[in-house]
């Protein structure tokens, strides 16, 4: 595999879902650390982090100025990209068990 690529290149399903928070970039941090003790993360400074599931890969971004947390998450299947949904969702609403959130997922076009 080049380095042009990423393993999410072949999975055909995109989804994206935002969550405006004063925490976003402590969030990412959080939530790249507890998933790399069962799957491949990459962390690139305190703005993004790539997560390689077994069922699908999500990317993480703290944007504007650390105020807004996106998803954006690919899968090869519908039934993937629901799991992947679940398990961001289940592990957000730990951060956030104080104020809960939910994900408003959308599709995204290829």
């Amino acid at each position: 595999m080049s380095a042009d690529h990423s393993p999410a290149d072949g999975l055909p399903l995109r989804s994206q879902a935002s969550l405006r928070t004063p925490r976003a970039a402590a969030f990412l941090f959080k939530l790249a650390k507890h998933f790399a003790k069962k799957a491949q993360v990459q962390q690139e400074a305190s703005e993004a982090a790539q997560i390689q599931f077994p069922f699908g890969h999500c990317e993480l971004l703290s944007e504007q100025e650390g105020q807004v947390l996106r998803f954006v998450c690919r899968a090869a299947d519908l039934e993937r990209q629901q799991q992947l949904h679940r398990v961001l969702g289940l592990h957000l609403d730990l951060l956030t068990r104080h104020e809960p959130v939910q994900l408003q997922w959308e599709a995204l076009t290829p």
